[in-house]
């Protein structure tokens, strides 16, 4: 053997030990290409998110770790999601792992799952297919890559975003195949809903977090025991869903770990150092855990391990068992106390086990002797003098934010939405403030939504308040805008709707039925400048069947078009004219009788109240005028008509007849 420097020894066995460790922690990242696509999306204009972009950045992060390579996007539009997907693409070109996780809003259509940009304008459920990004896309790319192993993570079962639009005929996401070795991972069943969360992170995805770092986990058991971590969060009402045809074994975090004993398979193991991080790090991952499974999964992986102590004192605590104090003697058992052989035990003395030990005096009365066993009972004392059952563990309070009164928590989210007010488990329950960058809602919850009575304020100013069911305005309330307007009345899933009285700030006042949150129905329109308007409405406008009575005093009865007097009506004036016919956009135009309160009448074509074109005008006494009139009665050539039947060629000139030759 030849010996070299001591010095270069030491530098050459220093770095083979840091390659371990490299190897050791990274395997896989150095071995095979991993690459994954995450993506976030909070910023909905009408239903905004809470969490979904921490959900994406932080498990980016957990996966550059475990040797990924990672695109993260964020509150992305749609032609932003076809980019990331198209990088994503390109970058699975060798890999052997590929994964794609989403956070945000997503529907199904048509049994088909589409993923919604913040972008997304929608008025109908066919519009869904033009404005999202189906998720065969993602699949499509996967496919093209001839990946081995590929994850397709949607913690997106979130409500229709668009419920205030229109309606959607099915629930959360449909279930749908991918290529061969791919596992698809639902936040919660296919059809259900998911919920968003209150903490920093979505209830799925923060399961997630918590296990994806546990060293050597098949992703089999890692999805599973998220799964059982959400039922338990959420009482069974939101149960995380798997779909695999993944073959082979995988694992997120692999340290090169040899297999158990007796697996036959062999490999060498981290360094002590590795060992210990790795350890610290699964003890992470369950110290805080309220199952006791949990904290024996840590027993059963290291048991001599450094925190095993703890973990078994953990466990004993959770099923109630006691570890170190013994079994304290019934009070009424009898007890066997043998006195000393050579002690004199004069009448009266107390017995010996509680004599106090000191030497005793010389007694000539004493008679020395061997005393058959006494049989006396235990001293109260006895049972006092065991050591004590250690109090049990304060209960784990595992609700979100703090307890600032008693029933009063306080729970600060990672957007800076604060709540303080009631919880039931996880969920706003009872009184609360909800204080957001958006909105702020006080007021009733009941399991997590605004249910009750409240008041709701938006970043723009507007208010509302008045009784919510299932975190919207429903029953009666009163709304005040910022514009200045204000409604009244009834209230229907977030809209205005029923019978109600909207006021504007120009001082026009709605009375009736509201659809939509536009007058719709029968009702009545007051104008501030003193106008009325009775009958149908529509849109918001006069729109059917109506009257409207005008400050001076004129009235017209008609159909209604748009708020204007369109159709066959009468105009009935305030110094008792009238006029029946025809009336376009509220203009007295085409054909029509008008009739004069002195008995003069005219009938014919009128242009904006005036004959125009061909008519007859009859006179007081009988005679008529028949011919084409210019600009009313300022000018009109034809015959003058007596009342005896005779006929002149005759013209009007500014309201004079004229017998023409």
């Amino acid at each position: 053997m030849t010996t070299g420097n001591p010095a270069t020894c030491l530098r050459t066995i220093a770095a083979l030990a840091a390659l371990a460790i490299l190897w050791a922690v990274a395997p896989a990242a150095m071995a095979n290409g991993r690459v994954a696509l995450l993506i976030g999306n909070n910023a909905y204009p009408s239903a905004p998110l809470r969490n979904a972009v921490n959900d994406a950045r932080d498990l980016g992060a957990a996966l550059r770790e475990m040797g990924f390579k990672t695109i993260v996007k964020e509150n992305t539009s749609r032609a932003q999601m076809i980019a990331a997907l198209q990088e994503f693409g390109k970058s699975l070109d060798g890999a052997e792992a590929a994964l794609f996780f989403y956070a945000g809003h997503a529907m199904q259509f048509k049994e088909r799952n589409y993923l919604i940009p913040i972008d997304a304008v929608m008025g109908s459920e066919d519009d869904v297919t033009f404005f999202s990004v189906e998720v065969s896309q993602v699949f499509d790319r996967m496919e093209r890559a001839r990946t081995r192993f590929n994850f397709v993570i949607l913690d997106a079962c979130r409500d229709n975003p668009f419920r205030d639009t229109f309606k959607v005929s099915a629930t959360g996401l449909a279930q749908m195949g991918g290529p061969s070795g791919t596992l698809i991972a639902y936040a919660t069943a296919p059809g259900a809903t998911a919920a968003d969360g209150f903490g920093r992170n979505g209830i799925y995805t923060g399961h997630i977090l918590q296990n994806i770092k546990v060293p050597d986990m098949p992703v089999e058991v890692l999805f599973r025991k998220v799964r059982e971590g959400v039922e338990r969060d959420t009482k069974r009402l939101q149960t995380p869903w798997e779909l695999s045809s993944i073959k082979g074994d995988f694992v997120f975090n692999a340290t090169g770990r040899p297999a158990a004993a007796g697996t036959g398979q062999a490999g060498a193991g981290p360094s002590a150092d590795i060992a210990a991080q790795l350890e610290l790090q699964f003890w992470k991952s369950v110290q805080d855990s309220s199952n006791a499974n949990d904290i024996q999964a840590y027993l059963e992986k290291y048991p001599n391990g450094v925190f095993a102590t703890l973990a078994r004192n953990r466990v004993d605590s959770m099923l109630g068992r006691g570890r170190s104090a013994p079994a304290a003697a019934p009070a009424a058992s009898p007890a066997v106390v043998p006195p000393p052989a050579t002690t004199a035990t004069p009448a009266g003395s107390p017995p010996a086990a509680a004599a106090k030990e000191e030497p005793a005096p010389a007694v000539a009365a004493a008679k020395v002797t061997t005393a058959p066993p006494v049989v006396a009972a235990a001293p109260p004392s006895a049972a006092a003098a065991a050591p004590a059952t250690p109090p049990a563990p304060k209960p784990k309070d595992d609700q979100p934010g703090r307890e600032i009164a008693p029933g009063i928590r306080e729970v600060n989210f990672a957007d800076g939405s604060v709540y303080v007010g009631g919880m039931r488990g996880i969920q706003l329950h009872g009184k609360g403030q909800y204080t957001s960058k958006v909105f702020k809602y006080e007021g009733e919850f009941r399991d997590g939504l605004k249910h009750g009575t409240g008041k709701y304020e938006w970043e723009n100013g507007d208010r509302y308040e008045g009784t919510f069911v299932d975190d919207r305005p429903s029953g009666t309330g009163k709304y005040q805008f910022a514009n200045g307007d204000t409604y009244e009345g009834e209230v229907k899933a977030g809209v205005v709707a029923g019978r109600g009285t909207y006021v504007t700030k120009a001082g026009d006042r709605i009375e009736g039925s509201f659809v939509g949150g536009l007058a719709n129905g029968t009702g009545i329109y007051r104008f501030a400048s003193g106008d009325r308007y009775e009958g149908e409405l529509a849109g918001g406008k006069p729109h059917g069947k109506g009257r409207y009575f005008a400050k001076g005093g004129d009235r017209i009865e008609a159909p209604f078009v748009n708020g204007l007097a369109h159709g066959k009506g009468v105009y009935y004036f305030s110094n008792n004219d009238r006029y029946e016919g025809d009336i376009r956009e509220g203009a007295l135009t085409g054909t029509g009788a008008y009739f004069h309160a002195s008995g003069q009448k005219y009938e014919g074509e009128m242009v904006n109240g005036v004959p125009q074109g061909k008519g007859t005008f009859w006179f007081a006494d009988g005679s008529r005028f028949e011919g084409v009139f210019e600009s009313g009665l300022a000018r009109a050539r034809g015959a003058l008509v007596k009342p005896d039947g005779s006929r002149s060629d005759a013209e009007i000139i500014d309201g004079a007849v004229r017998l023409s030759g």
